[in-house]
């Protein structure tokens, strides 16, 4: 290729050009990464806006609570009416505990029923004792109640608002929407919760919405964070607290907009917790994961975060194989987090570079396209010297592409081996030949054509429809650069069908075409171990032909036999394919009957009973003979170890019915441990 010297400058230049192309495809490459994360970053920023307007919205909520409460209590003319003392009922199932909700004796002073919840009104519980006439309780409760339907509008204007209530610090609650259960009651342990603790003014000397911590919210809307702004009575002091807990499930629609691309979104709060990720959605959990938990699920080492919670927001962050972007959520502790896979970055920039992409690869191509043809050449000077050499080969031989098992050369002798004297068509020929191959050669595995001279396991058909077995052997080449089997065959029909006479003569009885006795007995021995090992039932049917020897001497062996071929043939009617029918000896049938329990092995067995005496049989004479059979029975017992122990309770069925006058069926009952030696006495006292 490089003989002279101006090839060897074409190729300089060629690499050059190559170079400079590559160089120009790296720096779009590199521009449409920062095109990508500038979109990003613009739908992060505005969604994190989003979000500060939906938290912005439920801290007014909570500061028109806060004013409405502060504006009662400077009221002096409110007092709780005797009405509304009178509505206070005792939880009956709940000492001490006192509810107020609208028909509130007949809800709680009967069972508690989930269907008698009343959700159009806020729930009213208290602990300790009924409040007295013109106590500050007493006030401060009724207050409360005027409240409901300031908490019933904050509730129905926040979408993302699980609950809003007011809880007092003098021990009672008042909770809108009411729950289904006790979680609206109010207990001491609310007073030690995040929402009362964050009011006090120990914790909140400025009186301001403050945002708690995340957790599991107990009645089932995942994780919350609770928003309260204290209550002040006309005198300053703490009373309470107004709260709404914020379902923070809510915040995903902002984490999965389409706009974000490749990007994950999540909130992180200051205590560097990820209060809102698109896995959390619906996920019930004691409290929200740490940033080091998130991180460490995207492959990061813990620590490497820690820049999201106190990097300037607005700002680029490289944060090891990823890059992050912060916005601060207004009105609340809580940042907004933008992270992408620098990886997935550039391959996202990658495939939106198709035309650029294109270009580099056509210009590489022209290299490809003369070593592509000089190695066609060589591959096709040597394919036709493989071709010639297969074709004068004598015995018949295909090569076979291994990815599909097309036939890729087929020689002379092959079509012959197809072919037949009356049938002369190549194309037809071939076609059959090809595809009988190919499905031949796909129904044996990879080991079994590494091995030598491999049996078909089904014929093929010659062009004249008679069939063929092949031996096949098969070894590994490659072919046109490909992998590939070459098969060679050998005609083994005439071995097979000998083979296959053999095996008849060895397994079927000649007289009646049934198994003989070694044949049926390895098949029962076979079909009983199935049985054990699959929990299936099986069932055993013995056959004795009634006064046979009687026939033989009257009508001669000869009609004998007929009655024995008339005998089987009527049984081979009433069986199915996975039935096991044989000859046991002289006038004696046996049937196995695989799944098949005691009554079923009844069934069949009275049909072959009929079926057999239905049957006409003539003898030499012309006149008809009867012919009538005794069944017994016997189904697997766990107590049978061994075939003979099924066959010896059949047997014993069966000199049960030859003792009930004959042509009739007998079942053996499936014996127990203790009754195993009675059972051999009983079969010997039948005998006897």
């Amino acid at each position: 290729m490089f003989k002279s010297v101006s090839a060897r400058w074409l190729w300089v230049a060629y690499l050059a050009v190559a170079a400079s192309a590559l160089g120009a495809f790296e720096a779009a490459w590199s521009s449409r990464q920062d095109q990508l994360w500038r979109g990003m970053v613009d739908a992060g920023r505005d969604a994190a806006r989003e979000v500060s307007l939906s938290t912005r919205s439920a801290r007014d909520a909570v500061y028109m609570l806060q004013g409405v409460a502060n504006g009662l209590f400077r009221q002096p003319g409110i007092q709780m009416s005797e009405a509304r003392r009178s509505q206070m009922v005792q939880r009956l199932d709940l000492p001490g505990t006192f509810v107020l909700m609208p028909n509130a004796q007949a809800v709680h002073r009967e069972t508690r029923l989930n269907n008698s919840i009343y959700r159009d009104w806020p729930a009213f519980s208290l602990v300790g004792a009924m409040p007295a006439r013109g106590s500050d309780l007493a006030r401060e409760i009724e207050i409360s109640l005027s409240l409901s339907p300031a908490l019933i509008r904050a509730k129905t204007t926040q979408a993302a608002a699980v609950a809003v209530y007011y809880l007092s610090g003098q021990g009672f609650h008042l909770v809108y929407p009411p729950a289904q259960d006790d979680l609206q009651l109010f207990t001491t342990d609310m007073l030690q919760g995040v929402a009362y603790r964050s009011g006090l003014v120990a914790s909140n000397p400025g009186r301001l919405p403050a945002w708690s911590a995340a957790y599991d919210d107990p009645k089932g809307n995942g994780l919350i964070s609770t928003l309260a702004v204290p209550i002040d009575d006309a005198d300053g002091h703490y009373r309470g607290v107004a709260a709404m807990d914020f379902q923070l499930d809510n915040l995903s629609q902002y984490l999965r907009r389409p706009a974000l691309g490749i990007a994950t979104a999540f909130i992180l709060n200051e205590d560097e917790r990820v209060i809102a990720h698109p896995t959390l959605v619906g996920v019930s959990t004691p409290q929200a994961p740490t940033l080091d938990d998130v991180a460490q699920s995207r492959g990061a080492a813990p620590g490497r975060w820690a820049l999201l919670s106190t990097a300037p927001a607005n700002n680029r962050l490289h944060l090891g194989a990823e890059e992050a972007a912060v916005f601060d959520i207004e009105a609340t502790p809580w940042r907004y987090v933008l992270m992408v896979d620098r990886a997935e970055l550039r391959l996202t920039a990658l495939r939106g570079m198709w035309v650029e992409g294109c270009g580099v690869v056509v210009l590489l191509c022209l290299l490809a396209y003369a070593e592509s043809r000089r190695r066609h050449a060589v591959v096709e000077l040597r394919r036709k010297a493989a071709e010639e050499v297969l074709q004068a080969a004598p015995a018949p031989v295909a090569v076979m592409r291994q990815s599909d098992m097309s036939i890729l050369v087929a020689n002379e002798a092959l079509m012959h081996l197809f072919d037949a004297p009356a049938h002369g068509d190549p194309e037809t020929v071939a076609e059959s030949a090809h595809r009988q191959l190919r499905e031949l050669i796909q129904s044996l595995t990879e080991q079994t054509l590494s091995n030598v001279d491999t049996m078909a396991n089904r014929p093929l058909l010659r062009a004249d429809g008679s069939p063929l077995w092949l031996l096949v052997r098969c070894v590994p080449v490659v072919h046109e650069e490909e992998p590939a089997w070459l098969c060679s065959l050998t005609d083994v029909s005439a071995l097979k069908q000998t083979r296959d006479q053999l095996e008849a003569l060895a397994t079927t009885d000649p007289l009646t075409g049934a198994l003989n006795r070694r044949a049926v007995s390895e098949a029962a021995q076979a079909e009983l171990r199935r049985a054990r090992r699959h929990g299936k039932p099986i069932a055993a049917l013995l056959l004795d032909i009634d006064h046979f020897k009687r026939v033989n001497d009257t009508h001669g062996h000869q009609a004998g036999d007929r009655v024995l071929q008339q005998v089987a043939a009527a049984c081979g009617t009433q069986l199915r394919e996975i039935d096991r029918f044989g000859r046991w000896g002289g006038e004696e049938f046996i049937v196995l009957l695989p799944e098949t329990d005691l009554d079923g092995a009844l069934v069949v067995a009275e049909r072959v009973r009929e079926a057999i005496a239905s049957s006409n049989v003539a003898g030499d004479d012309g006149l008809p003979i009867p012919v009538t059979t005794s069944i017994g029975i016997a189904s697997l017992s766990p107590h049978d170890e061994h075939l003979e122990a099924l066959l010896a309770r059949a047997d014993a069925a069966l000199y049960q019915a030859k003792h009930d006058g004959r042509n009739c069926v007998r079942a053996a009952a499936v014996p127990s441990a203790a009754g195993l030696a009675s059972a051999a006495s009983a079969q010997d006292a039948v005998e006897a």
